[in-house]
């Protein structure tokens, strides 16, 4: 869908969509390309590779990602202390980030547990008499709204405990149930005001592009990513027939 959707911009506002130098259309020599495409291939494999086999588990695998990465980097002899410094910090920062939001969220949780607030909120949600899809409805739009204000780790880490167990008790399928709060949860990425992307687009765009400007382009992106969590809502085979082709 975002495909067709930037095709279809194209069509009708091509402006938006100027076309690229002819230099930098020309075709690059095979070589260049396999040089480009055997790591990326390799770094695949050593991550999702080793998971998909059996061999080790995700967070073995990261390691070995990590591990692909130092190797790829050596052999393009682009490894050096001050390379792996960098990615070190990188490393550092992004993992404190998310095990300090991840620890905020645990701490709410277990008071709320503590709290038998829990209890409270399903037996709130109970006396509405939803059936099963009424309530994964009610669910799915908490995400949406917890995803502009909220880090996605702690939607996850607050939500799917309390929320999940009674849809699996109304039937629901739980890869299913699952897989819809991540598609919604793709739109926390792009909703404002807390929009992880959209800071990242910030910082990599030109000074004459707003964030206003950038919170109105991502709009339609929100919208494609709601088309898509209705299509695997009706279409449940969207979200199932491939695990069950791989079990």
């Amino acid at each position: 869908l975002y495909i067709a959707y930037v095709l279809f911009i194209g069509r009708i506002k091509p402006e938006m969509l100027p076309a690229l130098p002819r230099e930098e259309l020309a075709r690059p020599p095979l070589s260049e390309g396999l040089k480009t495409f055997v790591p990326f291939v390799f770094l695949i494999l050593a991550v999702l590779g080793v998971i998909f086999f059996g061999i080790a588990a995700p967070t073995e695998a990261a390691a070995m990602g990590a591990l692909g990465s130092i190797v790829v980097a050596a052999i393009n002899r682009n490894l050096s202390f001050n390379n792996l410094y960098q990615a070190a910090i990188t490393t550092l920062r992004v993992s404190s980030m998310i095990l300090y939001v991840a620890m905020g969220a645990a701490l709410f949780t277990t008071v709320f547990y503590r709290t038998r607030a829990d209890q409270v909120m399903v037996k709130f949600l109970m006396g509405f008499g939803l059936s099963g899809y009424m309530l994964l409805a009610a669910v799915l739009f908490l995400v949406f709204v917890l995803g502009m204000f909220i880090d996605w780790v702690g939607i996850l880490m607050i939500v799917t405990p309390i929320f999940v167990p009674i849809l699996v008790a109304e039937g629901l399928n739980p890869l299913w149930v699952g897989m819809l709060i991540m598609v919604m949860l793709q739109t926390s990425f792009l909703t404002p005001p807390f929009a992880v992307t959209l800071f990242y687009i910030k910082g990599v765009a030109p000074k004459s592009v707003t964030l206003g400007d950038i919170y109105r382009g991502a709009l339609p992106f929100v919208a494609l990513q709601v088309i898509v969590l209705i299509l695997c809502i009706f279409i449940p085979n969207i979200v199932t027939w491939l695990p069950s082709i791989l079990k």
